[in-house]
């Protein structure tokens, strides 16, 4: 899963690269966690209204298609396939602030992650928007201690979002992932994020999600282990 992450700041070249303009209320996060609000990219002025009126009355039922138990069995990282809601062009691309966490009337918690594995087979997360998070890093846990997980680039991942909040996708760990969890978000390739957000009809895998990307651990403070704690004491090493 990914449950937490962190977005402290977004190089000057990724908001110009995606014609954004950081909003004045963006400060410092060290410490995102379920429920809290972040900032996501949307594209273009589309409402998510059709998206969550869609989704709430989708079931929760899952159907395993044969692609899906190809890969479970192979594990090799899965092709996203997602009919995303009623799309209006409306470029550029811009951010709002939703909570982590998709809050449907069935669910009894915030719906944090959507398996890639599944996604195409399931009604709810069809009816969702895609979207991107930024982010500096994420963090899991091994043995107790909580780790953060950079690489050499910004990172903006794969999500899915309706007026309610958004949930991020996740995919089998890759080899430097593996050692310390089962489960990793879904990084875009750099470049390809326009791609996420606009296409029609989302067939993606490996040409647009990096699942390969090399994944940089560094143990932090125990003080992550709680929510309430956000500030730059989490990332001291222990």
């Amino acid at each position: 899963m990914c449950g937490r992450f962190s977005l402290i700041s977004i190089p000057e070249e990724e908001l110009e690269r995606l014609g954004l303009i950081l909003p004045d209320t963006f400060v410092p996060r060290y410490n995102i966690a379920p429920t809290q609000p972040s900032w996501t990219v949307l594209a273009g002025d589309e409402s998510l209204a059709d998206a969550t009126d869609k989704a709430r009355a989708q079931p929760a039922a899952k159907v395993t298609s044969a692609a899906s138990k190809t890969a479970t069995k192979t594990g090799d990282a899965p092709a996203i396939a997602v009919q995303t809601a009623v799309r209006k062009p409306g470029p550029p691309h811009r951010f709002t602030s939703l909570n982590f966490g998709l809050r449907p009337d069935w669910a009894k918690r915030p719906i944090i992650n959507a398996r890639s594995e599944t996604l195409q087979d399931k009604p709810f997360f069809r009816a969702l928007r895609p979207c991107l998070i930024p982010a500096d890093g994420f963090y899991e846990w091994k043995d107790s201690i909580p780790y953060c997980f950079t690489t050499d680039r910004f990172l903006w991942f794969a999500a899915l979002a309706d007026h309610s909040g958004f949930c991020i996708i996740t995919g089998p760990a890759n080899t430097s992932m593996r050692p310390y969890h089962e489960r990793m978000p879904a990084i875009i390739h750099r470049g390809k994020e326009a791609a996420w957000l606009t296409q029609h009809a989302m067939d993606t895998g490996a040409v647009i999600v990096d699942w390969d990307i090399a994944l940089r651990p560094t143990p932090v403070s125990l003080l992550l282990n709680s929510p309430k704690n956000d500030s730059k004491d989490v990332l001291e090493r222990p």
